[in-house]
């Protein structure tokens, strides 16, 4: 019942529902936020058979979202080159959530934290 009443509304999903994006740009980011992505972990939870759980791009860690977008050696140089881009130096949190919400701290409501929560 309380989230009927919205009295556990999470402020992430407030925030990325506001978005002006496509939806299915909302909802994959969404999934990604709430840990519900087909990825390997997830699908061997579900029973579904997959051949190993490693990364595929480092094969150094098993797959799971945080690495994947965040903390894979073959991934972080796209961000920093994105960061690069509007001039912001940071460390990259370790869940998908924390990235999401760290975006909107320096700038509450800001035209470049819109853009950064988008991208």
């Amino acid at each position: 019942m309380g989230r009927i009443n919205g009295e556990n509304r999470d402020v992430v999903f407030e925030e990325l529902w506001k978005l002006k994006i496509p939806a299915k740009s909302s909802v994959f980011a969404w999934r990604l936020i709430k840990d519900r992505l087909p990825k390997k972990l997830n699908l061997r939870r579900g029973q579904v058979v997959v051949n190993g759980t490693l990364c595929p791009f480092c094969s150094n860690n098993e797959e799971e979202a945080a690495h994947l977008f965040f903390n894979c050696s073959k991934i972080l140089p796209l961000w920093w080159e994105s960061l690069s881009w509007i001039n912001i130096v940071i460390e990259l949190p370790q869940n998908p959530r924390d990235h999401f919400l760290q975006h909107g701290n320096g700038n509450v409501g800001g035209i470049k934290s819109t853009r950064w929560k988008c991208w």
